[in-house]
């Protein structure tokens, strides 16, 4: 009985292993996403979403040097003015570069077919070129406040060595505190794994070889 009491989990056990697990499967999902970008070089998208990163202040103060953005692809059709749209450039200083500003406005290509959008970086000047369907990943759905914040310290030295070594170390804990509780629950059959190990250890040790009356093997030790 009192060691089926010992074994139920609390509910503040149950709630920290559920948020841990949901935050392991969050990271996972993240990281996935972004190396199947890298591999890909952006041409595929996990689950429709892409993970862009704010390399400028052109978006500024909607976006942030460092923000990292989650893209979600769209329909032209269903694009609106004030979206943040995310395209590729292929015109002069936008060329082969991943841009993310807002639409301005919304147009019908020559052929009436296909859409074109007028965009513009909310701290800049001028209008972007066109920008043509074929160009667009797609709409910035959300800002990661949590993988920002990581993204900016570990843009800074003493940050990122913070951010290397603090997890590990909160990992190590987290794993030396579920080990304790779990020797602290089971006395017995940590004792007994300790006890063989020690017992196996001790048959090829010379001590125990001597009391076996086996004086040869001490030959090899300096004693």
């Amino acid at each position: 009985m009192l060691r089926s009491r010992r074994n139920r989990k609390s509910p503040l056990q149950i709630i920290y292993e559920v948020v841990r697990a949901a935050l392991v499967i969050f990271f996972i999902l993240f990281i996935l996403i972004v190396v199947v970008q890298r591999v890909s070089n952006n041409s595929f998208a996990v689950g429709g979403f892409r993970v862009f990163t704010v390399v400028s202040e052109s978006m500024y103060p909607k976006y942030k040097i460092g923000d990292i953005l989650i893209v979600e692809t769209e329909l032209p059709e269903n694009i609106k003015k004030g979206d943040s749209l995310c395209y590729l450039g292929e015109a002069n200083e936008f060329a082969d570069k991943v841009i993310t500003h807002e639409v301005i406005d919304i147009q019908k290509g020559e052929n009436g077919a296909e859409y074109q959008f007028i965009t513009k970086g909310i701290a800049n000047e001028f209008e972007d070129p066109i920008v043509e369907e074929h160009q667009v990943y797609g709409v910035v759905r959300y800002k990661t406040v949590f993988f920002s914040f990581i993204s900016r310290v570990a843009n800074n030295k003493y940050g990122f060595f913070i951010l290397v070594f603090l997890p590990i170390a909160c990992f190590v804990l987290l794993e030396m505190k579920d080990l304790l509780v779990d020797i602290i629950s089971n006395p017995d059959k940590h004792m007994m794994e300790l006890l063989g190990d020690f017992l196996s250890q001790m048959d090829n040790s010379p001590i125990q070889q001597v009391i076996n009356g086996d004086y040869g093997l001490l030959l090899e030790y300096d004693i």
